[in-house]
């Protein structure tokens, strides 16, 4: 596992790029990276101005409600997913072992 100190940026489709923990995790070679609840809420933001941008509401879309309650809602099967904070870390794994999250180098 990478040093606590060590950060990767990381990236979704063009979404934006997000300065995170450096971990070995991957998933079909893709990385799965760990966000701060703060993180979350801007790439919620970015999801949703993005799904604007489409002009199509078919999209993923994340809520995080008062209580940090972290949701991605899967519109086409509609499906509803709660992320918790990982208990070791304390970083939301959002669309880890499932969204295509590039390194960016």
């Amino acid at each position: 596992m990478a040093s606590a100190h060590t950060t990767m940026r990381v990236t979704l489709d063009g979404l934006g790029e997000y300065e995170v923990p450096a971990n070995d995790l991957r998933w079909n070679g893709f990385a799965c990276p760990g966000f701060t609840l703060d993180q979350v809420r801007e790439i919620a933001v970015d999801l949703h101005l993005s799904n604007l941008a489409i002009g199509s509401d078919d999209q993923e879309t994340i809520i995080v409600e008062e209580d940090e309650t972290v949701t991605i809602h899967n519109t086409w099967s509609n499906d509803t997913e709660t992320v918790e904070p990982n208990p070791r870390d304390g970083l939301y794994y959002v669309g880890g072992f499932r969204w295509t999250w590039q390194i960016v180098e």
